[in-house]
């Protein structure tokens, strides 16, 4: 017995050992078929076997193959190869492109990786190379031009500024619109904070702009409610998905580097006029205490000399390009390094970025770092996990305020500075021998602050700390099932502050105001898959999963005022101090599940299901259930394969989506005060605590203990089209989306006690079009791609609460405010010309002045009628150049600068007729009812004065626009070069984005320009805002 079983092990080790010598190692180098140049990330495996290996930064691999193997190469894009080993030790594998893609594996809901043609929705998807192409500091605004139906807007010039994202059209009355942010399985945040409103606010930016686009594998936008079902109430405005980058097993340890330099610089300056001196509009004398232009004429006034805010005398010149010399240049540097690899039972990534950017305000500065690891680890061939970390830190300095009734605010002060006063003089004149500001606007007696004062004295300074984690965990105990959980957490802390200081025209006593910010979101994912692929025709794959989701904000808000001693900012340096405490949590519990049936590879049917229960939700209806169900039909599996119709699919689905509302909205709290109001003398007759009582306001909102949750029903049906073996492919989608039970603040009685009741108040639909078309029209060693996206949306508001004609989203100044009105999209409403029953703008017989209405009207959607962008992308043995056009068409804007500039006389077009008086055209109403033309003069400056931010009309315009957003241009270095060095590849390029403003119906500005927050309702509508800017620079990379 012993020496059979000495035997039988015998054996046993000797089969082991002629295994282990059978196999042998081999090597190769993969490259692209079209311009040679090596593909890292490759996957090579075994056929039959899992052992396999991933390609190198340059193209190569190893791997240990038995004899008689079969090797196959995948590579998503490329078609797959089969190659037999034979006696080959060497490989030289080229690639070609596969443009059906139709085996492309994308990211949808939860995580879950699907193929493309097995979904009954639509997908848009943009990969690493395209986001980090002219990086942009934050990666929403990588997506503007790049996707149907995605409608991607930059807030302001500000580094680090906030971007506004809207997927087929606004859907609430009383949310932004934006839709959720998710990395590798975890929501995060997004909040973009902005308590001045539209008095003096400070764009702090959006909080996703905290990543780094060169951590990201792929961004996936889920744009309907049937992809978006599985994440429940906080996805009805849609979803975007982000993959980060991962190492390979057996690759062997790359070090990647991508490093750009660029200068910024501002798009679009007003055209301003060179021929007017400031002074009184009535008389045209010279005044040093006007910042406008509607003094003398220059030329008529060379023998004299004036006064000017410092007290000379100088003789008057135009001084063309004062304005532009107060901007500066801004440079940014963006650099990442990151290391990645893996071995057969583990990868790994870690990365370092640094973005650092001056910004084109003078002492504006904004650095941000980023750490990131991702790791995981295969235990056994049935467990495996993985860590994805991420550590961001984003600094700001000097950040300018933007809109109105705020002594920092810059813009309206920039542009009407004298033409006759050159920045240098303004620059080494902002602050007095006792230490006072400037003013520029008088010698003693000015109300205007020197802007450098403002920029050298009231600087706003931000802080972020935010480490955004998820762990998952994947076992799979029997065959076909997969059993994960994935745990993860977002936080971030921010400290702001923004000063006011001591001597401070208009604040001479000093103030500053603190923000003290944590949010805190913790999101866990059981999922349950089972994947069973029954016989050759028919597979089933069952999700079932739980989700507990829970975000804590807290804000403590400090107001500090009556500084004792200049330039400290601390509590105990203040006389008055008013803290305001926000508080904010709420929780989410789902379970769903999502069941899905495939067909000979050709039928894919989804039934999906979720139901919530909200905390911010009444009892009565904390609780709610939403179905969707899509389906997709691969008929070209049913014809002969040919020549011109390469993939052809149909789509078609249905979802039903619930929303909730705010914490805490639904109950009644009280919210502590800390000052009265005493009529004559305001909120400062008295504070909190009075005689030893504490004070307390019941909330502003009646809360509905019978609100009900808010419900999206939506409907697509789509196609795509592969022809000429993926030269053409066309993706076309109709969709229409019913929004209905909107929650919204409608205005309460006085006699209430409330301002608002939070209610069910209104239906909007939102119905439209996509069209994406991809072109290769070459396709050898020279390659040209065209991609084109176009999308029309059309938004109609059904229905408002029947106490309601129209409610009020967002509200700007004098009048000016975002408005929802039945059978209308949302629409900007203000003061509007009066006009004869053909159109024509009355005009009074008296003065010559425009006629304005009583009331407000309607002034047009802020919506564009529709959007297309166009890319282009050739490429010729390692050179390639792309480049982007993004267009917009309908629509409109307000903006409050081409008022200002207008009003001021500083604008270009107020040389209208030389300055003499002007007869506008225009009709007058005659005593019988009739309306002949008119004929009575204006004077010129009156005439501008039409033109004055009350008279909203005078200052809206057609928001259309044609763009060249991105342009890159690069080298990849032949590989041979470096054959012999450590460095394994390297790429040398030029770069740009928002290049030109090819075309325009808006004057002075970048007609995307707005300083409503994306937090808020409605956009297009801009006061004093910081230019946006063009960029230019240049890009490295290298891999060894």
């Amino acid at each position: 017995m012993k020496k059979t079983l000495v035997l039988f092990l015998f054996l046993i080790l000797s089969g082991i050992q002629l295994c282990f010598a059978q196999r042998q190692s081999v090597t190769g180098t993969v490259t692209d078929a079209a311009d040679g140049s090596p593909l890292p990330g490759v996957t090579v495996v075994v056929k039959g076997e899992t052992t396999g290996a991933s390609t190198d930064h340059n193209g190569k691999f190893t791997l240990k193959v038995p004899a008689n193997a079969i090797l196959v190469f995948s590579y998503i894009g490329m078609k797959t190869q089969e190659i037999p080993v034979g006696n080959q030790k060497a490989f030289q594998v080229k690639m070609e492109s596969e443009s059906t893609n139709i085996d492309e594996v994308v990211v949808t809901a939860m995580g879950i990786n699907r193929q493309e043609k097995s979904l009954g929705y639509s997908v848009s998807t943009v990969k690493a190379d395209e986001l980090t192409a002219a990086r942009e500091n934050s990666v929403i605004n990588s997506l503007a031009g790049k996707m149907a139906g995605v409608n991607v807007s930059a807030s302001s010039g500000t580094p680090g500024g906030s971007a506004r994202i809207i997927i087929r059209g606004q859907s609430s009355l009383g949310t932004s619109g934006q839709p959720i942010f998710v990395i590798d399985g975890v929501p995060v945040s997004n909040t973009s904070y902005n308590p001045a409103g539209i008095q003096g606010n400070v764009d702090a930016g959006s909080r996703i702009g905290d990543i780094s686009s060169d951590d990201i594998e792929s961004m996936s936008v889920l744009k309907g409610a049937a992809a978006t079902a599985l994440y429940g109430a906080r996805a009805k405005d849609g979803a975007v998905i982000i993959t980060t980058k991962r190492g390979a097993k057996n690759m062997k340890t790359t070090v990647s580097v991508n490093s750009s330099f660029r200068m910024d610089r501002v798009l679009k300056l007003p055209d301003f006029q060179n021929e007017y001196a400031p002074g009184n509009p009535q008389t045209g004398e010279y005044g040093v205490s006007y910042l406008n232009g509607w003094g003398p004429r220059i030329a008529d006034v060379q023998d004299q000399e004036f006064t000017i805010f410092t007290g000379e005398k100088v003789k008057l010149q135009a001084h063309p390009d004062n304005v532009k010399d107060f901007y500066n240049t801004g440079y940014t540097f963006i650099n990442s390094v990151s290391a990645s690899g893996g071995d057969e039972k583990n990868d790994f990534r870690l990365g370092f970025s640094a973005h650092n950017q001056t910004g084109i305000i003078p002492s504006n500065d904004y650095d941000k770092y980023n750490i990131t690891f991702n790791g995981g680890h295969q235990f056994t061939k049935k467990l495996s996990a993985r860590v994805s970390m991420s550590y961001a830190n984003v600094k700001s300095e000097g950040r300018p305020a933007q809109g109105s009734n705020d002594v920092n605010v810059l813009i309206p002060t920039i542009n009407s500075i004298p033409r006759t006063l050159d920045m240098k003089t303004i620059r080494e004149n902002w602050i007095t021998e006792d230490e006072k500001a400037y003013a520029i606007d008088g010698t003693s007696s000015g109300k205007t602050n020197n802007p450098f004062w403002i920029i050298n004295k009231n600087k706003y300074t931000d802080n972020v700390d935010r480490f955004m984690g998820s762990a998952l965990v994947e076992f799979e105990p029997i065959k076909n099932l997969k059993i994960s959980n994935n745990a993860g957490i977002d936080y971030y802390k921010e400290d702001r502050r923004q000063v006011w200081a001591y001597n401070t025209i208009g604040k001479q006593k000093g103030a500053f105001d603190t923000y003290d910010i944590t949010s805190r979101i913790i999101n866990n994912d059981l999922i349950l898959t089972y994947d069973w692929q029954i016989n050759e025709d028919f597979g089933l794959k069952v999700i079932a999963g739980q989700n507990i989701y829970e975000s804590e904000v807290k804000r403590l808000i400090i107001n500090a005022s009556d500084l004792l001693v200049p330039d400290v900012y601390a509590y105990a340096n203040a006389e008055a101090k008013i803290p305001t405490n926000i508080y904010r949590k709420n929780r989410l519990v789902g379970l769903y599940g999502d069941i899905g049936f495939s067909f000979r590879n050709m039928v894919f049917l989804n039934v999906t299901g979720r139901n919530d229960w909200s905390s911010t939700m009444p009892k009565t209806h904390r609780s709610y259930f939403y179905p969707s169900v899509s389906a997709g039909f691969v008929f070209t599996e049913l014809i002969p394969a040919n020549d011109i119709l390469s993939y052809g699919k149909f789509r078609i689905n249905y979802a039903n989506v619930g929303s909730d509302t705010d914490p805490y909205a639904l109950d009644y709290v009280y919210t502590p005060e800390n000052s009265y109001f005493l009529q004559f003398i305001g909120s400062d007759g008295g504070k909190f605590p009075h005689g030893g009582l504490l004070g307390y306001a019941i909330p502003g909102r009646y809360p509905d203990p019978n609100l009900k949750p808010q419900n999206q029903s939506a409907f697509e049906i789509g196609a795509d089209l592969r022809l000429f073996n993926g030269r053409i492919t066309i993706d076309a989608t109709y969709y229409k989306n019913v929004t209905t039970n909107n929650i919204a603040d409608i205005d309460a009685p006085n006699s209430t006690g409330y301002f608002y009741f939070k209610k069910n108040a209104g239906k909007i639909s939102n119905k439209g079009v996509e069209l994406m078309i991809g072109l290769t029209p070459i396709h050898n060693q020279v390659k040209w791609d065209i991609n084109l996206n176009f999308a029309s949306n059309r938004q109609e508001v059904k229905e408002l609460d029947p106490s309601v004609d129209m409610l009020n989203l967002t509200s700007g100044w004098s009048g000016l405010q975002v408005k929802a009105a039945v059978g209308e999209p949302f629409s900007i409403y203000g003061v509007g010309w009066e006009r004869d029953p053909d159109g024509n703008i009355l005009i009074n017989p008296s003065t010559g002045a425009r006629l304005t209405s009583s009331s407000a009207v309607n002034l047009g959607k802020i919506a564009p009628d529709w959007t297309m962008g166009i890319s282009n992308s050739l490429s010729y043995k390692g050179i390639s150049l792309g480049f982007l056009i993004d267009i917009r068409k309908g629509g409109v804007m307000y903006s409050g600068t081409v008022s200002n500039l207008r009003t001021s006389g500083q604008a270009e077009e107020t040389l209208l007729n030389n300055r003499k008086p002007i007869i506008d055209q225009g009709v007058v109403q005659q005593a019988d009812g009739t309306y002949v033309p008119n004929t009575q003069e204006i004077k010129s400056y009156d005439y501008w004065q039409n033109y004055k931010v009350a008279n909203t009309e005078a200052n809206i315009f057609n928001a259309s626009y044609v763009k060249l957003r991105e342009l890159t241009l690069n080298y990849n270095l032949p590989a041979q070069w470096f054959d012999k060095c450590f460095i394994k590849k390297v790429s040398v390029g030029i770069e740009g984005r928002n290049l030109w403003i090819i075309k325009s119906h808006v004057p002075h500005i970048d007609p995307e320009m707005s300083f409503f927050s994306p937090g808020e309702v409605g956009s297009s509508v801009e006061f004093a805002s910081i230019p946006t800017t063009r960029s230019f620079g240049f890009n490295l990379k290298f891999d060894f």
